[in-house]
């Protein structure tokens, strides 16, 4: 991935993805962030 994010973006990013694909969405809303950043808290 690009370096020029930090690795708990690219975390975020990479998680992001990851449920998009599982919810079979095409694009990344503002409903996921929240999700994938509190994921990468936990």
């Amino acid at each position: 991935m690009n370096n020029r994010f930090t690795e708990q973006a690219q975390q975020v990013i990479q998680h992001a993805h990851e449920i998009l694909q599982q919810k079979q969405h095409t694009q990344l809303d503002n409903e996921h962030i929240p999700a994938c950043v509190a994921h990468a808290a936990g």
